[in-house]
């Protein structure tokens, strides 16, 4: 181990050694490998060779001491014959870690009370030991200690003053360097600039700046530079003023002077009775025991105040449930008379309308209409023959699949009249009485889930005030005060009001609740301003946004925080929402999918409610002047600049009802054009940021936006056509390939499965020759991944595209559309926007475990709605992420393809093998577009035939059974299709019962 140099960090805990270590690390310096691991006490890392350690532990114990004993160890207690055994060790950890380096490190702040035993294995070991001596002022580390270990500051000064004093001591006459850990923040490069030139060493790996500046961050300044406290040992504060005077001049330059004044001070420590010093130990520790249990019984009883302010509040509301149920039954009695009176009107109305009947009747005009009524009764027979095709329909799926099948699609199309003939909104009451009601049986069950949280996060309700109605800003407010959920507070900023009664209100609730805190604002800001002073009240993990005239049902934090405990990484939480009208009611139920990026890009998904971590918000500057409107939305683009999706959750229930009052955007979206202004810049910033020059212009419908994404040079894309005769369809599909599409950079591969019509072959011909397409025989019975694979690997081309052959493009961009989605890393395929010839929706995206059958697989979203149909909240005119999309026109990246092995073959020849890819491509960790703005119509199947022809039916069910065992658990969990709507139809229409 000759010529090796052994770079020893030095330092009292909590002084920083451990960011020094890293630095060294990053700059070249072995540390080995086997460390502590990471806490919520240092989240980068101690750096802390774990066998070291265990060694010095051992040690300390043997000597009847600990790291955070304050007596000073016996002389020469190093050279005792019982110590050999540990500096073997500590030579075996060297040889065994170090051994081939010619520069390592070690850190562990204990070195420094065990120094003289090190500097004995050095010498043995004949290794050139180095000192970097890291310090941090005595005030920062005394209150770092208390803190953490509940430390009395003299104890805690003390320590600090005697581990500097010997690794001053120690390494005196030896190649060392004193840094300060605030100046080492400060400037790292000028302070290990001058580390290197001191010990002689040049840092081998001097370029790693940019991972040195990730781990360097000015935020780890944690307090500012503190005075000395105030402590009842006058003598031991004096020796800790002295120490850190000497080290400030040490990390300087040294003279003899300096050390000569440590020595004193170290004599006068070490002269100090053994006893009194034991003693005093001793007292330190007990004091520490006490005021631990001090503040344990602190808690418990801030525990008792809490319950009994629950209970408080339980007894309240049921007093207030009776009083409300009593109302209630004199109302209902009202009611009870006032129907009793109806009926009695309407009996005699219904005696005149049989009168005035009796008389038409027996009309003469009635009697000379009998041939117009009976004219009318043949027509309606006439016209139900024109619908004789769908018993034609029914008879072959009552012959092939049986009767339960049969009364399986006859049930759908019941349920589906039924959906028609009920008001939505009626329909919703129903839902809300049945399944989003709370009862009190219920309201325990929770209290006890509460009571049971491993953690209960103090969550900031954020809310700007300005001039709201005042029986909506009392309800907003209730509305959080009587939330379940007890670990909350109510942040207020009131944007200068100057209706009088705002004032008021606020005044009255806050003297009724401390947990709310209002700040009045001077001078009106708008919405950014007065969110972020609301935001300066906030002292919770969480904020969750809240407008000053919507309302919160009582159970939403007590959700958001049962979330937070699932998920402790959480950064971001968004619910559904529905909307209220001025009289209370509840409707527009939004029942969202889970978190994609792309349909965020189209319109804010995440708005209400929105729930962020607190350091989060502040690490990204909260909300910005400039963006009103949307400022909520251009704080989120810039949180996911700092969290992934994996960090981003969705509550499954309606947590937020949006008032909807005349300008507001609940009522039309549209209501604030500068806010889709300022949603659009926020895009822009947002883009920027990340580096991809988008374009962001308007969607679809207003109040929706479109992502034109970068596409350089046009890759070279292969649309594979598989087909067997059907020439006409075919020249269609090609002819409308070259007249709609404004991409150049493509080639046309046409896979023949055993054509046998002259016609079709004559076509086949004239396109190879005149080079429009290259034409691949598959001579085998049709299947269709194999067909498809087999094209595939007959190609260089960058993007695969594969289409059915009664495909008819009518959009000209949608190759360019398509490509430039498929070319984004984190995609896997793109899907179409297709329609039947008569405008009515084929295709919207699939979603998994959709049907009538007994196991459903998958099923096209949006089927049948008019082509001008916007679909559920803007869903069939927004770029979104999807389970899945059909290969009836589904571009995808080459590398993709070959990574995931390409379509199924073997157990998937016909049907469900573009979903089955689909699954596999999300299996891989990629994603799954669909885009309204790539269209065609699709003309079904046209030269295959129909899945309910009988020879393809025992096909059909093995594969349906293959999706069902191989996916079952994927298809029944849909991430973007929610829980609370009903699978049968996948028409986003309410779920009896909901699946949560």
């Amino acid at each position: 181990m000759a010529n090796q140099t052994a770079l020893c960090i030095l330092g009292m805990h909590r002084s920083g050694t451990s960011l020094i270590t890293g630095v060294c690390n990053l700059l070249g310096v072995e540390i080995g490998s086997n460390f502590l691991e990471a806490n919520r006490d240092n989240e980068k890392g101690f750096w802390e060779h774990r066998a070291v350690v265990e060694v010095h532990e051992e040690l300390l114990k043997h000597l009847g001491s600990g790291w955070d004993d304050t007596r000073i160890l016996p002389e020469n207690w190093q050279r005792r014959e019982e110590i050999k055994p540990f500096k073997e060790k500590l030579k075996e950890i060297i040889t065994r870690d170090f051994g081939n380096c010619k520069l390592w490190g070690i850190k562990d702040p204990r070195m420094v009370r065990l120094l003289p035993l090190w500097l004995d294995v050095f010498a043995n070991s004949k290794i050139t030991p180095a000192f970097i001596i890291t310090w941090r002022n005595a005030a920062s580390v005394a209150l770092s200690l208390e803190r953490r270990d509940g430390f009395y500051p003299e104890k805690s000064l003390l320590l600090w003053t005697i581990y500097n004093l010997e690794a001053e001591k120690w390494t005196r006459g030896k190649a060392r360097v004193f840094l300060e850990y605030d100046k080492v923040i400060e400037n790292w490069r000028t302070e290990f600039f001058r580390a290197g030139e001191t010990l002689g060493i040049s840092w081998p790996a001097a370029t790693a700046e940019e991972e040195i500046n990730r781990l360097v961050l000015p935020e780890l300044k944690h307090h500012a530079k503190r005075e000395l406290p105030e402590t009842q040992g006058a003598k031991i504060r004096s020796w800790a003023e002295e120490t850190e005077k000497a080290l400030q001049s040490l990390s300087c330059s040294e003279s003899p002077e300096i050390s000569a004044g440590l020595d004193a001070i170290y004599a006068e420590i070490t002269g100090v009775d053994k006893n009194a010093l034991e003693f005093l130990s001793l007292w330190y520790r007990e004091a520490t025991r006490l005021h631990k249990e001090t503040a344990r019984l602190h808690g418990q009883l801030g525990d008792s105040y809490t319950e009994l302010h629950e209970r408080n509040l339980t007894v309240g509301k049921l007093g207030t449930e009776l009083h409300e149920r009593n109302l209630a039954f004199i109302k209902a009695n009202a009611d009870i008379a006032l129907l009793n009176q109806r009926n009695h009107d309407l009996a005699q109305a219904a005696e005149q309308l049989n009168i005035q009947l009796t008389v038409i009747f027996s009309s003469i005009s009635w009697r000379l209409t009998k041939p117009l009524r009976a004219a009318k009764r043949v027509w309606r027979q006439m016209h139900f023959l024109t619908q004789l095709h769908s018993y034609v329909h029914a008879w072959r799926v009552y012959r092939y699949f049986g009767f339960s099948v049969l009364a399986a699609h006859m049930l759908q199309r019941f349920r589906w009249i039924k959906n028609q003939l009920i008001s939505t909104r009626k329909d919703y009451q129903r839902w809300i009485s049945l399944y989003d009601t709370m009862t009190g049986e219920r309201r325990l069950v929770i209290a006890k889930r509460i009571a049971a949280m491993p953690r209960k996060p103090l969550i900031s309700v954020v809310m700007p005030v300005y001039n709201p109605e005042q029986s909506w800003l009392s309800s907003a407010i209730e509305s959080v005060l009587h939330q379940l959920y007890p670990t909350i507070e109510l942040c207020i900023a009131d944007d200068c009001s100057t209706k009088p009664h705002v004032r008021k209100t606020l005044e009255e609730y806050a003297a009724k609740d401390s947990r709310i805190k209002i700040i009045f604002r001077e001078k009106n800001g708008h919405i950014s301003e007065a969110s972020n002073s609301a935001l300066a009240l906030a002292a919770g993990e969480f904020v969750a946004l809240m407008d000053h005239d919507d309302v919160i049902p009582e159970h939403a934090l007590y959700y958001v925080a049962e979330e937070i405990n699932a998920h402790p990484d959480t950064d971001l939480i968004y619910s559904d929402e529905d909307k209220i009208d001025g009289d209370g009611q509840r409707f527009g139920a939004y029942f969202k999918g889970d978190f994609d990026i792309d349909s965020l890009f189209a319109r804010n998904i995440f708005s209400h409610f929105g729930i962020y971590r607190r350091a989060l918000v502040e690490k990204v500057g909260g909300f910005r002047k400039g963006f009103e409107g949307s400022q909520d939305y251009d704080l989120l683009l810039r949180c996911l600049l700092h969290t992934s999706p994996k960090r981003i959750r969705h509550i499954t229930r309606i947590l937020y009802h949006w008032r909807a009052i005349s300008g507001s955007t609940a009522t039309i979206e549209t209501n604030k054009d500068y806010a889709l202004t300022n949603g659009k810049k926020a895009l822009a910033e947002y883009f920027s940021a990340i580096g991809v020059e988008a374009k962001i212009e308007n969607g679809m419908r207003l109040g929706f936006n479109r992502i034109v994404w970068p596409l350089a040079n046009e890759p070279k894309a292969a649309i594979i056509i598989p087909t067997r005769n059907g020439m006409q369809l075919l020249k269609k599909c090609i002819e409308s390939i070259k007249e709609k599409t404004e991409y150049g950079n493509y080639e046309i591969i046409i896979v023949d499965n055993q054509s046998d019509d002259v016609e079709a072959k004559e076509y086949f011909a004239e396109l190879s020759q005149e080079k429009i397409a290259k034409i691949i025989p598959y001579d085998a019975p049709f299947n269709y991944s194999a067909i498809n694979n087999m094209a595939a690997g007959k190609t260089d081309a960058e993007i695969l595209i594969f289409m059915n052959n009664d495909i008819e493009i009518i959009s000209p961009g949608w190759l360019r559309e398509m490509a430039a989605q498929a070319v984004r890393q984190d995609v896997g395929a793109v899907g179409a926007k297709l329609y039947y010839p008569n405008d009515t929706v084929q295709h919207g995206g699939v979603m998994t475990g959709f049907g009538a059958a007994k196991d459903p697989v998958a099923g096209h979203l949006f089927h049948a709605l008019r082509r001008s149909d916007p679909g559920y909240f803007g869903r069939l005119v927004m770029v979104q992420a999807l389970s899945g999309v059909t290969a009836a026109l589904m571009a995808m990246r080459k590398n993709v393809f070959d990574e995931i092995g390409g379509f199924d073959e073997k157990n998937l020849s016909v049907a469900f093998n573009d979903v089955d890819l689909c699954l596999r491509i999300r299996e891989h960790g990629y994603r799954i577009i669909w885009t309204p703005y790539a269209e065609a119509y699709h003309h079904e199947s046209a030269t295959r035939g129909s899945d309910l022809d009988k020879n393809k039916i025992e096909r059909f069910k093995r594969e349906v059974g293959y999706m069902r065992e191989k996916w079952g658990k994927v298809l029944d969990n849909d991430p973007y299709y929610n829980p609370n709507l009903e699978l049968e139809h996948g028409d986003f229409t309410l779920a009896f019962p909901p699946r949560i």
